[in-house]
């Protein structure tokens, strides 16, 4: 299934959930989401991606349900 990022262009959502992106998209994704973050929207993006995470204003580290840490970037 692909994902047709302009269809959140125009649309005022206050949050997105979002799984970590895959590899062929990851730099179109990623852009998409932040941009759009730029503009106020709350996004929550779960990933096993450092580097992706590291993008991130706030992070909130898990394991196993557990949080191992929470703080702004």
């Amino acid at each position: 299934m692909r994902a047709d990022l302009t269809a959140f262009e125009n649309v005022e959502l206050p949050l997105i959930l979002a799984s970590g992106p895959l590899k062929p998209r990851r730099a179109r994704v990623t852009e998409t989401l932040e941009a759009l973050n730029a503009k106020g929207l709350t996004l929550v993006v779960v990933t096993h991606d450092a580097s992706l995470g590291e993008r991130a204003r706030r992070r909130i580290q898990m394991d196993d349900g557990a949080i191992l840490c929470d703080a702004p970037r």
